[in-house]
């Protein structure tokens, strides 16, 4: 039988098992151990010593992952599963939602918005048509309101009518910006 050596995936889980493995071996009380630590006692001594060699390199301080809230209605039990990608989270959701649930994705406490993306590539080529590094760069009331209204013209969030101002206040149909 091959043995498969294991790595910890974050440097949170790296100094968990460390600390697991000095109360494996007698170094630690095992009563003090509290969270992932205190989980991670239950493995075996082999087990924990792969996962606490592991290299702090490269590695998150605290693996992300992507939680899926479910529930039949605002009344009924509130479902959450964790899930390593958000492709797999929106599987399980759309899986949930033809079962008649609502739901939301969110990471890190923070709902998971799809659009964020298209939206931050609009509104950073406005902040370079505008020649700014920050909103604060717009001095006056103005100018904020012509930069969002370009960014409002040239952003089509779902189902939204595209259309709007331009720099100069003039209406204007969205511009194309490159992906």
């Amino acid at each position: 039988m091959q043995s498969i050596e294991e790595k910890s995936v974050s440097i949170s889980q790296q100094k968990a098992a460390g600390i697991a493995l000095a109360a494996k071996r007698g170094e630690l009380d095992p009563s003090e151990l509290t969270g992932a630590a205190k989980q991670m006692y239950k493995m075996s001594e082999k087990d924990l010593e792969d996962f606490a060699k592991t290299k702090h390199k490269g590695l998150p301080m605290k693996k992300e992952s992507y939680d899926v809230k479910t529930a039949k209605s605002k009344m009924g039990k509130i479902d959450v599963k964790s899930f390593d990608d958000l492709d797999a989270a929106k599987a399980h959701l759309e899986k949930m939602k033809k079962k008649g649930h609502k739901g939301i994705i969110s990471k890190g406490g923070k709902p998971v918005n799809e659009g964020n993306a298209a939206y931050k590539k609009v509104f950073d080529a406005a902040m370079k048509k505008f020649k700014i590094n920050s909103i604060a760069d717009l001095k006056t009331d103005e100018l904020k309101k012509k930069f969002f209204n370009y960014v409002d013209a040239n952003y089509k969030a779902k189902d939204e009518e595209a259309g709007g101002m331009t720099m100069t206040g003039k209406k204007q149909t969205p511009v194309k910006i490159e992906k």
